[in-house]
């Protein structure tokens, strides 16, 4: 992380009779700004970077600066008073899904797209570093997981995008640096059945007394029938249900598959 302090004095504008932020040298981002205003929300990437903090680690899209910082320092040392070229010291390309399905066996391509647009809990970079040792340039890849999407964890997206970078490695007899942050293989939950599936109380007047089964009225089955498997039931009463044996899911993604995705990356090494 990179601390930067701006100093200011509250001086009066007269102009618009307000007390204003004045920078007493280098000029700031509040220079003329009112005393009053109100603090602008966190943007979205700020909000990812507080959010992956809360986990303890560093947003993934922080780390090229990183190493960029470290590169910087490593030239500095090894010459001091000489600083290489600002944006000289590494080449930074994300790699991408060349599908937007991103399935098994799809191969990676070099893509362009600002930060945070992900939608695979996975980001990878090819990167040229310029070392003091090596200042023509060496190139690596590097994966990281993004513990703000689905909490770091491991799908099937997730577990071809891993195995599709440790192919490209490998093909191309490239170093792989893997920077892990995740939750391991994902366990998911058919969002359409949750939001409408009712309980089936032993006792409706005391539900303390626990539940039989979980069920769909008759209109919401007709709905999301294929995400479940489920048998009628009609009470006495006349009121037909639709008892939930299995949960499909419409999503791929949310039970065992995941773990199969696991197996499959660990047989990589």
């Amino acid at each position: 992380h990179t601390c930067i302090v701006h100093i200011y004095r509250e001086v009066e504008d007269t102009s618009k009779h307000r007390v204003v932020y004045h920078s007493t040298s280098a000029m700031g981002p509040l220079h003329g700004v009112s005393v009053n205003e109100h603090y602008h929300p966190l943007g979205v990437l700020d909000r990812k970077r507080l959010l992956a903090r809360k986990s303890n680690t560093t947003y993934c899209y922080d780390f090229p600066l990183a190493f960029e910082t470290a590169l910087e320092k490593s030239w500095a040392s090894q010459f001091p008073g000489i600083s290489k070229a600002k944006g000289k010291v590494l080449k930074v390309t994300e790699l991408i899904f060349a599908d937007q399905k991103g399935t098994w066996g799809t191969p990676l391509v070099s893509g362009e797209r600002p930060p945070g647009l992900n939608d695979v809990g996975m980001v990878a970079w090819c990167m040229e570093l310029s070392t003091p040792e090596f200042p023509s340039g060496r190139t690596i890849l590097i994966v990281a997981n993004d513990v703000t999407f689905k909490a770091g964890s491991f799908g099937p997206r997730e577990d071809a995008f891993f195995l599709a970078v440790t192919d490209l490695a490998c093909t191309k007899k490239l170093p792989l640096v893997y920077l892990a942050a995740n939750s391991g293989a994902r366990i998911g939950v058919a969002e359409e059945v949750k939001a409408c599936f009712k309980v089936g109380w032993s006792d409706e007047s005391i539900p303390g007394r626990g539940f039989q089964y979980i069920y769909l009225a008759p209109e919401d089955h007709a709905r999301i029938g294929s995400s479940v498997i489920a048998h009628e039931l009609k009470l006495e009463s006349g009121e037909t249900r639709w008892i939930i044996d299995t949960i499909v899911g419409k999503e791929d993604g949310l039970g065992v598959e995941n773990l199969t995705g696991s197996g499959a990356i660990a047989g990589a090494y």
